[in-house]
């Protein structure tokens, strides 16, 4: 069986996801471990996109997703087999680097790096059950 579209999307606005396969045009992953006994890492995806018009630049205004070009927007990389689309990978974009990098000319490219749920929650600092607690209660000050 052969896959006959791929198709990845950004969900610049919640629950909306926009289709920026044209603009990709690579993809290579990583997984969060490399065998079962192994600590429990994230899991990793870079994303190659053309940006000469430096639509994904997160300071750029004129830019057609602005102003939504930001950090932790949920990413995901999907395959079609006819009519039906199979969600191979979701993630959240950690990094919006920029660089120029030559193909068919000089054009400004964003190695966008993107991580699983596991990457996103290590970034989250929880308050322990004592600080969650006081919070509750209100005491006065």
């Amino acid at each position: 069986m052969a896959w006959q579209d791929i198709k990845v999307e950004i969900e610049f606005t919640s629950n909306v996801w926009t289709d920026v396969t044209d603009r990709c045009w690579s993809a290579k992953g990583g997984r969060g471990r490399s065998y079962e006994l192994a600590a429990p890492n994230s899991g990793s995806m870079t994303f190659e996109f053309d940006n000469a018009d430096g639509a994904l630049n997160p300071d750029n205004a004129t830019s057609p997703y602005a102003p939504e070009v930001k950090l932790f927007k949920r990413i995901r990389v999907s395959v079609a087999h006819g009519e039906l689309y199979k969600i191979l990978w979701t993630g959240y974009i950690e990094r919006y680097p920029r660089q120029y990098k030559v193909r068919g000319g000089h054009f400004e490219t964003t190695p966008l790096v993107a991580v699983d749920t596991l990457g996103y929650l290590s970034r989250i600092k929880l308050a322990s059950i004592y600080e969650q607690l006081v919070r509750k209660m209100k005491p006065a000050r």
